[in-house]
């Protein structure tokens, strides 16, 4: 059973009147895919702060390639028939692990853990009754009490707050208007996440243990004609082995070469790039000016 309650004190508190992202389970996109990054040298406390308009930074932190997570539809995992009632699944892969979290999303209850932790060395919980992760619709200071059942156990409650919004920094991205959810249980267990627009992208997750950064990848085009043209720019020579020259019809802030990943290889500010420690293989530019960024793509050639 689920319960909303609104902390009228915290919105005057925490900046009554400033506009703030609504968070919004439905925003959830099957297809979604990211990096996940492993972030130590940094202390949970250091992301604790709660309230409006808050500044977090994870640049002081390292950050490590672990694995990969994709959102898609449970009947394209093993578990599809055997829940139902799931209507979004999760595939996370750390290492050689590969598990599936299946959900329950409706614009009633938002989305709601049905089974966790699905597959290769996992220690699932089945729900009998689901734990909410995501409010259907959560507005800055709303709270959610939760009642849930795992197989097997007691009936357990979560607690769920939408306690700040406000800037994260990583060390490639700048993510404004971020909302975070956090939630602790009777069994002891926590979960803070940051969510970008509106609820439709994870970017930094805390089960408590891990400080994960999620990295939405790159959509890789099919072909040169279907890239964004909102910076007309060219590359030249191409393929190329040592330098790699940017030909744009405006200023650039910066340009970004990618694997096909979507992980940055290099960050530049200058036109002409060394590129000569780069492995052969087919990368990615991203160039930016103001708002608009735009793409393309080189064989890095190194015979």
């Amino acid at each position: 059973m689920k319960k909303k309650f609104t902390l009228l004190f915290t919105v005057i508190g925490w900046g009554f009147g400033i506009a703030q992202p609504v968070l919004n389970s439905s925003n959830i996109t099957i297809g979604d895919a990211y990096d996940l990054y492993n972030i130590t040298g940094i202390s949970p406390a250091n992301m604790a702060n709660a309230g409006a308009n808050q500044n977090w930074s994870t640049t002081a932190g390292t950050s490590t390639l672990s694995g990969s997570a994709l959102f898609l539809n449970p009947s394209a995992t093993p578990y599809g028939s055997a829940y139902p009632n799931a209507n979004v699944a999760l595939r996370v892969i750390l290492g050689s692990d590969t598990v599936f979290h299946l959900f329950k999303n409706s614009i009633a209850n938002g989305l709601e853990e049905v089974a966790t932790d699905l597959g290769t060395n996992g220690s699932p919980d089945i729900f009998t009754s689901y734990r909410t992760l995501l409010p259907g619709t959560f507005n800055f200071s709303d709270s959610v009490g939760d009642g849930y059942q795992k197989q097997g156990q007691v009936a357990s409650t979560a607690f769920i707050r939408y306690d700040a919004w406000g800037t994260l920094t990583t060390s490639d991205s700048v993510y404004s208007n971020l909302g975070r959810i956090f939630r602790y249980d009777t069994q002891g267990n926590t979960n803070v996440i940051w969510w970008n627009q509106n609820g439709k992208a994870p970017v930094l997750l805390y089960d408590g243990a891990l400080l994960i950064y999620w990295r939405k990848k790159i959509t890789i085009p099919t072909s040169i004609a279907n890239l964004p043209q909102q910076i007309t720019f060219g590359i030249y020579p191409n393929p190329a082995q040592q330098v790699l020259h940017i030909n744009s019809n405006q200023p650039l802030d910066a340009i970004e070469i990618t694997d096909l990943t979507g992980k940055i290889v290099l960050h530049s500010e200058s036109k002409n790039i060394d590129i000569s420690s780069l492995p052969g293989g087919l990368y990615l530019v991203r160039v930016r000016s103001g708002a608009s960024q735009s793409l393309g793509k080189f064989i890095k050639n190194n015979t």
